[in-house]
């Protein structure tokens, strides 16, 4: 029984176009990216500042759970070591 042949470059190029898709809907769906509609052209336009205030405020959310998280292992570590 033969296998079928595998397409490495085909697999990549799928995900990369399926990776570019999802980014594009998050964009849209977010508000970072506009499409105006003239009418003799039609333009694309990305919020580079709301994307970059969405970065930032990832980052500061992420620090906050792992600054909880922390304190939690520390309580845990520290009310099983005194029993």
């Amino acid at each position: 029984m033969n296998k079928p042949k595998r397409h490495p470059f085909r697999t990549l190029f799928a995900f990369c176009f399926l990776l570019t898709l999802a980014a594009g809907v998050i964009g849209y769906a977010s508000g970072w990216i506009n499409f105006k509609h003239e009418e003799e052209k039609t333009m694309i336009e990305i919020e580079t500042r709301e994307i970059q205030d969405a970065a930032e405020q990832a980052v500061e959310t992420s620090k906050q759970l792992i600054d909880k998280s922390g304190e939690k292992l520390n309580e845990l570590t520290t009310d099983s070591a005194q029993e």
